[in-house]
Formats: structure tokens, sequence, C-alpha cells
């Protein structure tokens, strides 16, 4: 008689956060590629924290929709083992904190919710700052939910006419 594992709780309301997650970062493909690779990895990675919430998953999965160190269509099996590494913020494309400061040489500091230091310089867009790939993913961003967005991701489609 073989011996039955106890399912976790988590692991559906995870997936769920997963499938919300992969139809607004890759509106092209209908539905997750979910298999047993990915239902391991997410067995693994729940196991190995067996205090985190669901909510922190959350917000790792918001900050790196964000991000743009990664392959939108990559599998979950491939990341989510570390999916904690956005619970700071989204990461540029060198898996370092995405900065928000007036000049690129100066990229020392992190990313932080609510940053209006680039309010001084209004000549410049922040869609021009922050590049097409950061407006493409805050423009998928409200629509799935814009309450959601930063301040400045709403500055950013307001001046776009888009929200």
């Amino acid at each position: 008689m073989t011996k039955r594992l106890k399912t976790d709780p988590r692991h559906s309301v995870v997936k769920g956060m997963l499938d919300a997650y992969w139809r607004r970062e890759n509106p092209s493909i209908p539905s997750l590629p979910w298999g047993p690779a990915d239902a391991g990895a997410l067995g693994q990675f729940l196991t190995a924290n067996p205090s985190l919430s669901p909510d922190v998953v959350a917000t790792c999965l918001e900050f790196r929709l964000l991000s743009l160190d990664h392959a939108p269509g990559e599998r979950v099996y491939r990341w989510i083992g570390d999916v904690l590494r956005y619970a700071g913020g989204p990461l540029n494309q060198f898996k370092q904190p995405t900065y928000t400061g007036p000049a690129p040489e100066a990229a020392v500091g992190t990313w932080r919710p609510g940053d209006k230091r680039r309010e001084a310089e209004p000549e410049e867009s922040i869609r021009e700052f922050m590049g097409e790939v950061w407006f493409e993913r805050a423009r998928k961003q409200a629509g799935a939910d814009p309450s959601k967005l930063s301040e400045i991701q709403r500055r950013c489609l307001r001046d776009e006419g888009l929200l």
C-alpha cells in the first residue's frame, strides 16, 4: 500500500495566481502550460517555504510582471523556485533592482513604490525614460487590474491618454 502525501492547501491558490499572471504576461497564449514538471516545481517551492503566504507570492508575481529580466513565455518550472527575488520590487535586465533616479550613471539606488524623484524633469516623458517594454507592461497591468498600478505607472498611462 502506498502512502498518500498530504496536499498543501496553498498549491491550488498559487496555481490560480500563476494562471492569472500567465494571462497578463502572455495574452497571445490562451492558457498556462501546466504539466508534471510545473506542478512538482511549485510543490517543492511551497515545501521549501512552509510559512510563506500566498499574498507574498502575489506581490512577487506583480513585480515579476514589471521586471525586464526574463522572457515572458518561460515555463513556470524554470523560475518558480526563484520568484522570491522579486519581493523587493521589479528587476532590470541585469537582475538588479530597477532604479528610478534622475541619471542612469547614478544607478546605485533601489526601486521604491511611489518614488516621486522623476517628477522634477517634466520635459522627458516617463515612457521615454523607462522604455517601451516597461510601458507595455504597465499597459498590460492596467488592463488586468488598474487599482494595482503605481503612481508613476498611472501618470505615464494618463500622459499617453490610456487611463
